[in-house]
């Protein structure tokens, strides 16, 4: 029990340091610290069901075929979760951390992975991405909503995309600004809005509304 108690604790303080975070090099040094036991000591241990919600959420609507990419990839938790609904899926992942990212390499579930800083122009990656989905990059201290549009210059025309962000970050970074624009713009269509817990383990979380998640799915026209 203590040793439960103990995860916890330690997976709290790792979650604060993460909403703190405030460039991409904070980042960087951020997640190379801790890498090796993000699963583990994190997402196991708060019952991290994010990257399920994404999945499912994403398989509700996509139906493409070709390329799906994984933004900000992490360990590959996501990935996880669509290979295991789906074993033929093809996907990519991008992150910043050359340490999460050589763990997510360790798994063998994903087609290619790049390390990549967002906020900064897309280089050398395929532009033909038939599904985009993400969970946990969207949040305090990470990527803002300006990077969706950075995104969809990688979608073919008809992609799917599903992205979650931290529900107090999409309020704060009006991120329904950005995607109304979009669409008024018919750069997209959006099909769905959806709240998802990011966190089963929502008691230990000292502000449970920084548990919910809203999941954006939209097409690219």
């Amino acid at each position: 029990m203590n040793n439960d108690k103990n995860s916890k604790s330690k997976a709290l303080k790792l979650l604060e340091g993460a909403y703190n975070l405030r460039t991409p090099a904070d980042n960087i040094s951020y997640y190379k610290n801790f890498s090796d036991y993000y699963e583990e000591v994190f997402a196991i241990a708060l019952n991290y069901n994010y990257p399920k919600g994404i999945a499912n959420e994403f398989l509700k609507n996509y139906n493409n075929k070709g390329l799906i990419c994984d933004i900000g990839c992490g360990t590959g938790l996501v990935a996880q979760e669509l290979k295991s609904l789906n074993n033929d899926f093809i996907i990519d992942g991008f992150d910043i951390s050359p340490e999460m990212l050589k763990v997510a390499k360790e798994k063998k579930i994903y087609n290619n992975l790049y390390e990549i800083d967002l906020t900064k122009p897309i280089y050398n990656v395929p532009n033909n991405y038939s599904g985009i989905i993400s969970a946990g990059v969207f949040t305090h201290g990470h990527l803002g909503p300006e990077v969706i549009k950075k995104l969809l210059s990688i979608c073919s025309e008809g992609a799917i995309l599903t992205i979650g962000i931290n529900a107090v970050h999409y309020e704060n970074k009006k991120f329904e600004d950005i995607i109304n624009n979009l669409e008024n713009r018919e750069e997209i269509k959006k099909i769905k809005k959806v709240k998802v817990p990011i966190y089963a383990d929502s008691n230990y979380l000292d502000k449970k509304i920084n548990n919910m998640a809203v999941v954006c799915t939209f097409i690219k026209n």
